[in-house]
This record gives C-alpha cells, sequence and structure tokens, in this order.
C-alpha cells in the first residue's frame, strides 16, 4: 500500500494545501479524520458501492489514499494510547514508591532506642 502511494507519489488535500504521504505522519489524527472523511465522500460519489460499475484508476487510487490514511490515523491513535498507560503507570509507580518510603519510615520510627543505637553501631 505505501509502496504504491510513494510510487504514484500521491497527494492529499488538507486544509493548508497539498501533502506528500510521508507528511501525513506530521498531522494528528483528527486532522487525518477530516481527510478520510472526504476521501470516503469521494469515493461514494464516485460509485464506489456499485459493485457491477468498472472502477476507474482514479477510484483505486482515492481507495489506497484512504487505505494510507486509515492506517495512519490507527496507528497514530495506537501510539497515543500507549503514551497515555505508560504515563498512568509511571504516576502508579510514583504513589506505590511514596507509600513504600512512608512504610519504611514508620518502620525505623517504630524502633526503640536500644534497637536504633544497635543498628547506628553496625552502621559504624
Amino acid at each position: 500500500m505505501f509502496a504504491q502511494a510513494t510510487r504514484e507519489k500521491d497527494r492529499f488535500e488538507l486544509g493548508v494545501g497539498v501533502t506528500y504521504v510521508q507528511d501525513l505522519w506530521d498531522y494528528e489524527p483528527e486532522q487525518l479524520a477530516v481527510v478520510a472523511v472526504a476521501l470516503r465522500a469521494k469515493l461514494k460519489k464516485s460509485g464506489e458501492d456499485d459493485f457491477l460499475r468498472t472502477k476507474t484508476p482514479k477510484d483505486k487510487s482515492t481507495k489506497r489514499k484512504l487505505e494510507v490514511v486509515k492506517y495512519i490515523i490507527d496507528t497514530k491513535l495506537d501510539e497515543r494510547d500507549a503514551r497515555v498507560d505508560l504515563e498512568a503507570k509511571k504516576q502508579e509507580k510514583q504513589v506505590l514508591l511514596k507509600a513504600l518510603a512512608k512504610k519504611q519510615e514508620e518502620t525505623v520510627d517504630a524502633l526503640s532506642e536500644t534497637e536504633l543505637l544497635a543498628k547506628l553501631d553496625k552502621l559504624g
């Protein structure tokens, strides 16, 4: 799909002008969704749903462009979800480490004076 899109030098119309396949990665999924909707409308207008009609090269190009945009959207959304999950895990880890430090401090605080002095003597 990408090989064909790059060979054909597919261009995509965005609100800011025309862009190439490789440049689509620079846009947010929400911006790409607008492109996907426009491409889907173009396919419907050309009679893509008519199974008896012969598909033209332009129809095939539009369908390929739509598949490329959908793939990039899906990939970017998956990456976004992974970043959100990673951030949530980092935050949970921080909370757990803070709780662990508190527990360890409570353990030390619970030691008697004699136990504390013995531990200090051990350390030198």
